[in-house]
């Protein structure tokens, strides 16, 4: 699907928590690092970072609504109050992200990038809505009716992107983050992500300065420096952390682990809550709630030296049985930490009961390698869902996500200093 040449971004240049445990709970919005979502300057390797594909609540919708009030280049966009089917779009938008693990900013920006529907004051028509994505349009031919609409083209696009980011995760996508392929337009491209990667499978075009994949590259910068201006408000001064007020879904559990001395933050006065948990940050955390018993650094994996700062923590929970490596005598020390990972290692560190799966979840079937943890954590209601029936478990784990299983995995009751 190309697309479209929007004359309206070359005048731009010289020519956004978690999961929840119920429905009704508070989602805490995820902190992709400024300036790591998209590069600075365009390359057709990387179009996009995967923690920002995934960051599912990144933005929320009222977010989006700021958003839609002042779109670079455009000003107030029609979306800004528009009721589709009865629901506020904003929140059609999150919806049909969250429930496929994709960021809404990411259809925000696609709806831009394919038929330019964000810019415009006034609502586009009902043809120009029903292809908005150009999802279920192939190259050439007419689009299929099922995917037509408003909300149809969202859904197809949200499922799209993740299933080809997945296919890359998973190595048998056509296009695959580190595989060279020869775009539409002739260009080589090595995709340095597996975000990139699901952007040449929906648009295997470069066309730079004039549409595809440099267009995407090109609406994403922008849009999402827009976005930064949506950021959550400063928490009272009685929380421990200026972005965890008491309003948010970890914030008793975070001021807990903290006094527990489980957690701390991750600068001045920040704890990062949305921020994806490495693998190695997340030994340091359980090495600290379990104490096991001393075990001198060692260099068992080939990426975890012993003078690597996780290295003490990493050693004695591998040699305690919590923690295993990511394959070839590796670690992965600084790659984020996965819902199913999370489960895999609560389940160890609490030595919790491991279950026969029954699938509660659409997205785990039974011969998930980690079917059975995730199952022996449900009850605990530390892990939560990302959408209705769904467990989302090559997602990203934030750190706000973390401070919360970990608390209710080990019973930590929460605490709220601001009462």
């Amino acid at each position: 699907m190309i697309a479209r040449l929007l004359l309206a971004v070359c005048c731009l240049t010289a020519c956004a928590d978690g999961f929840v445990t119920d429905p009704d709970a508070p989602q805490a919005l995820q902190i992709v690092e400024k300036g790591a979502e998209v590069p600075a300057a365009f390359s057709q390797n990387e179009i996009m970072s995967d923690a920002f594909l995934t960051a599912t609540t990144w933005i929320d919708a009222d977010g989006l609504r700021d958003f839609f009030e002042h779109v670079p280049g455009a000003g107030r966009s029609w979306l800004a109050d528009a009721v589709i089917d009865g629901r506020p779009a904003v929140e059609r938008i999150v919806d049909a992200a969250r429930a496929s693990g994709v960021n809404p900013a990411v259809l925000v920006i696609r709806m831009q990038v394919e038929a330019s529907v964000v810019s415009p004051a006034k609502r586009p028509t009902a043809w120009e809505l029903e292809s908005m994505m150009g999802c279920g349009c192939p190259d050439g031919r007419a689009c299929y009716m099922r995917f037509a609409g408003f909300e149809a083209q969202l859904k197809c696009a949200a499922q799209t992107f993740k299933a080809h980011f997945d296919a890359s995760r998973r190595g048998d996508g056509a296009w695959q983050r580190g595989r060279t392929l020869i775009s539409e337009d002739g260009y080589a491209v090595t995709p340095a992500t597996h975000a990139t990667a699901a952007h040449y499978a929906y648009t295997p075009w470069v066309l730079p300065r004039q549409g595809g994949n440099w267009l995407a590259w090109r609406v994403a910068r922008d849009y999402i420096d827009a976005m930064h201006d949506a950021a959550p408000a400063a928490a009272p001064a009685c929380a421990t952390f200026a972005d965890v007020s008491p309003s948010h879904a970890a914030f008793g559990e975070v001021e807990a682990g903290v006094d527990a001395g489980w957690w701390t933050g991750c600068g001045g006065d920040r704890f990062c809550p949305g921020a994806s948990l490495t693998r190695a940050a997340m030994a340091v955390v359980l090495d600290r709630v379990l104490a096991p018993r001393s075990v001198a650094p060692t260099t068992q994996y080939a990426d975890v030296p012993a003078t690597h700062w996780a290295a003490g923590a990493v050693a004695r929970l591998t040699a305690a049985g919590v923690i295993e490596g990511c394959g070839d005598d590796r670690f992965c020390p600084d790659a984020a930490l996965t819902r199913a990972e999370l489960a895999a290692l609560l389940a160890r560190a609490t030595r919790a009961p491991l279950r026969a799966a029954t699938q509660p979840y659409a997205d785990v079937p039974q011969s998930h390698w980690a079917a059975r943890a995730i199952e022996a954590m449900r009850p605990t209601g530390a892990l939560g869902v990302c959408a209705p029936d769904r467990f989302c478990p090559d997602a990203a784990t934030s750190r706000g996500q973390a401070a919360l299983a970990v608390a209710r995995a080990f019973g930590l009751s929460p605490r709220n200093p601001c009462r």
